[in-house]
């Protein structure tokens, strides 16, 4: 058998199914602008639709050997198992509340003590609202006409994040690509196609390496950050300021810090997909395989955020030209009685010029604020989110994929909160 290619360049093994995006960007555009405006027509309600028709796009343009995805969810779900969510999490705060607050009052009889600790009760729930969104997700997509599935385990993975946090924290960072490996192999061992299970093979070794150049980067910057701050202090008491001689070098060190930071963090992303979708398995022999470039997506993501700015800047200007030319009808005796509004000492009465500027002045600074975000948003699925995951598809291949074909339906997982939780706290899926 020859090899086939898959996109970018990049030969296929030999029996490998390569995977491809075929999507159109005026198609998501059309979505993603038309979903935003009836997001904010709605106050809001309509991003639960507008995140299912996002889906389809994506879902119908990814495809397995000519065979496309299919995304099963409905809008009335999310938005029925959000209204779930909140309900749940107002009685839960509610309780955690009353009982702190009862604590405090009988025995440290100070009311301010553990005012912070509502915050950090919702912790354990993002874990456990990630675990169900997922589950969702895969419940609602089909290949070939049969579903995927996850297993029930929210509250095993939520408690295993807890325990890989602490982990972390103890090991100043160095745990973190274990427990990235661990928390994923949880889900992958317990993910279906039809009856065949998925598995994550190998260890985490591989990818520890590729995070500890990372981490060994932001040790150096703190450790030059400590030595300034040092030698800064050896000067003693008695020594004249130095106005640059510390501000420089660690503002020299925060800058490349920073931007150091930003290009390592979204490589290791980006190797850390690349690796684990290497070792995913399914069935009886079928290989995801990724060839994936780290730094092509981190080129993605750079330039996909300066293109984002530019709309954001763009959009600003037209705004604000608007806003310029408005103000200058506005006549001085006008402009005078608005200026009433800031100072508390006046007591002038407004005409009904000023009335009606306004009103119009806080239309455009509203238009303003509302036109930059669905901006951003728009800009970010465009540039961002489509490419990423266009590379991530078009440099992947499954091998042996006929075997899958054998696979037999599952039943529906039942998902009474859809992704309600992951919503109200902003930690859903794709």
């Amino acid at each position: 058998m020859s090899e086939t290619s898959i996109a970018g360049g990049n030969p296929a093994p030999v029996g490998a199914t390569p995977l491809a995006f075929s999507g159109e960007a005026g198609k998501l555009v059309g979505i993603v602008v038309k979903g935003l405006l009836l997001t904010l027509v709605t106050l809001g309600i309509y991003r639960f639709w507008m995140k299912t028709r996002i889906r389809h796009y994506y879902w119908q343009n990814i495809q397995i050997g000519n065979e496309p995805l299919e995304y099963t969810g409905r809008g009335l779900e999310l938005f029925i198992g959000f209204l779930i969510a909140i309900f749940f999490l107002a009685i839960y705060l509610f309780v955690v509340n009353f009982a702190l607050s009862g604590f405090n009052l009988i025995f440290l009889q100070e009311p301010s003590a553990f005012n912070f600790l509502p915050l950090v009760v919702l912790t354990p729930l993002i874990p456990y609202a990630q675990f169900r969104s997922q589950r969702y997700l895969l419940s609602r997509t089909k290949w070939r006409g049969i579903r995927f599935g996850l297993e029930r385990g929210a509250a095993s993975y939520a408690g295993r994040a807890m325990l890989w946090w602490v982990a972390i924290v103890l090991s100043l960072g160095l745990a973190a690509p274990f427990a990235d490996f661990d928390l994923r192999r949880f889900i992958t061992k317990r993910t279906y196609y039809g009856d065949q299970r998925f598995n994550l093979s190998g260890s985490a070794t591989g990818l520890f390496k590729h995070y500890l150049a990372i981490w060994l980067f932001v040790a150096l910057i703190v450790g030059l950050i400590v030595i300034s701050i040092a030698m800064e202090e050896g000067r003693g008491p008695g020594a004249a300021p130095s106005d640059l001689s510390l501000l420089f070098p660690l503002g020299f060190i925060f800058f490349w810090g920073y931007i150091g930071l930003i290009f390592g963090g979204l490589w290791y992303a980006g190797k850390r997909t690349s690796y684990m979708m290497n070792r995913t398995e399914f069935g009886e022999g079928v290989l995801l395989q990724s060839k994936a470039r780290p730094w092509r997506l981190v080129g993605i993501v750079i330039i996909g955020g300066l293109l984002a700015g530019l709309v954001m800047t763009g959009v600003m200007v037209v705004i604000g030209i608007l806003m310029a030319i408005f103000g200058a009808f506005l006549d001085a005796e006008t402009l005078q009685q608005i200026g009433v509004l800031f100072d508390p000492e006046r007591t002038e009465t407004l005409g009904p010029d000023a009335y009606f500027a306004i009103v119009v002045s806080a239309v455009m600074i509203g238009l303003l604020y509302l036109g930059v975000t669905l901006a951003a948003m728009a800009a970010a699925e465009l540039f961002i989110a489509k490419p990423y995951l266009a590379h991530l598809i078009d440099t992947a291949a499954v091998t042996n994929i006929d075997r899958a074909y054998d696979a037999r339906q599952r039943p529906q997982d039942r998902n009474d909160e859809a992704e309600g939780f992951a919503d109200a706290l902003d930690v859903g899926a794709f």
